[in-house]
């Protein structure tokens, strides 16, 4: 009887056997894959905190500078490096994300504190958009050049950089992205110095690529005064008629009015080349010696003045500087002022002939310096003076009479 039971039952037993062992590893596998999420969960807690502390430390040093909007990395490279070196250490720098640069020489002019001419707007001509030695403007009088540098006693507590930019500023030569054009060839870029020669100075210079300065990283968008300043200058088109003047003593005939917009050098040449009025169109830019021709009531200035700026004398920035003037005394005078008061003149208080609209404006010359900077004549205070050829003025054409 007992052995038919158990013959009839072994089925029921062994699938009762196989559901237990069902249960008790499904709950194994759970209660693992418990124990396995709880690590996962810990590790991407930790994970998570970690990043977020690496996060808070980049932060820390990285400065945004609240005025531009650029961001700084607040610690110069540890070594002084070639360009091209600096340059590939802020291309490869990943802190707090990439997109790191050298900076430009206009950005860096944005660090500099308590030195108005060399701050970012200042006098100084060292820009992004000038890429010539002269734009230094050397002089022999250290008080008349704009990019000399600002000195400080060593006592003093002046900040010559943000505070956020102490370690990067403090007596370090920053190399700029931005390239020197030199009449050598060689390659090389602008550079800003900090607490170069005295304790506390700053001033702007250029280095040959393969020398060695710091490299101090950027990232961001700036657009510098100058390049602003651009945008102020208008392409200027050439009138279809228009009346003109002859200067009987000098034998120019000379275009009525001034145009109205000021506008580039370049465009200026273009304008005359391209104007046709009164029946002639070999119309041309003024020379400097041209627009003296104009001066009325600055004896100094007038063609027949002593004033060493011509381009019979002289046509460098710096021809009436102490040092520098050494020509001839019967051509001109190095010791004369080569302009008059101010809106003093006789024409309304313009230096220019009362015959002509517009004689007050300051207008290009055709005569250069260099390929960066020209000549224009004022005639609010009959100053001749160089000012580079992004800058904006106005433009008067001429042309000689047969």
């Amino acid at each position: 009887m007992s052995k038919r039971i158990i013959g009839d039952n072994w089925w029921s037993l062994l699938i009762v056997f196989v559901m237990a062992t069902l249960i008790i590893t499904v709950s194994c596998t759970e209660n693992n894959q418990s124990a396995t999420n709880d690590g996962d969960s810990e590790q991407a807690e930790d994970s998570e905190a970690e990043g977020e502390e690496s996060l808070n430390a980049d932060r820390e040093d990285i400065w945004q500078d609240p005025d531009t909007g650029l961001s700084w990395v607040r610690t110069a490279a540890p070594e002084t490096v070639s360009w091209w070196k600096a340059r590939d250490y802020c291309n490869e720098l990943e802190l707090g994300g990439d997109n790191w640069r050298l900076p430009t020489i206009s950005e860096l002019r944005t660090l500099v504190r308590n030195c108005p001419k060399l701050e970012s707007g200042g006098a100084c001509q060292v820009y992004d958009i000038c890429s010539s030695p002269s734009c230094l403007g050397w002089s022999s009088s250290e008080p008349n050049n704009s990019c000399y540098r600002c000195n400080y006693n060593s006592d003093e507590v002046i900040e010559i950089c943000p505070a956020e930019m102490k370690s990067v500023c403090d007596d370090a030569t920053l190399w700029s992205a931005t390239d020197v054009t030199r009449n050598n060839g060689k390659a090389s870029a602008w550079v800003l110095k900090f607490g170069d020669d005295y304790p506390r100075s700053i001033h702007y210079s250029y280095l040959e690529s393969y020398q060695k300065s710091r490299a101090g990283c950027v990232r961001g968008t700036y657009l510098d005064p100058i390049a602003e300043s651009l945008e102020q200058c208008e392409v200027v088109e050439p009138p279809t008629e228009g009346d003109t003047w002859v200067d009987t003593a000098s034998k120019l005939m000379w275009q009525h009015s001034a145009s109205e917009h000021r506008t580039l050098w370049e465009d200026a040449d273009e304008y005359c080349d391209a104007l046709a009025i009164a029946g002639h169109d070999d119309w041309r830019l003024p020379t400097i010696d041209d627009l003296r021709t104009l001066v009325r009531g600055c004896p100094d200035v007038e063609p027949t003045g002593k004033c060493c700026k011509s381009e019979k004398a002289c046509t460098l920035p710096y021809c009436n500087d102490e040092g520098f003037c050494h020509y001839d005394p019967e051509i001109c005078d190095c010791d004369v002022h080569c302009y008059c008061d101010l809106d003093a003149g006789p024409n309304d208080g313009c230096y220019g002939p009362k015959e002509l609209a517009g004689s007050c404006r300051e207008v290009w010359s055709s005569t250069s310096m260099n390929p960066y900077l020209g000549w224009a004549l004022n005639y609010a205070s009959a100053n001749p003076n160089v000012t580079y050829w992004h800058k904006c003025s106005h433009v008067r054409c001429v042309r000689n009479v047969d």
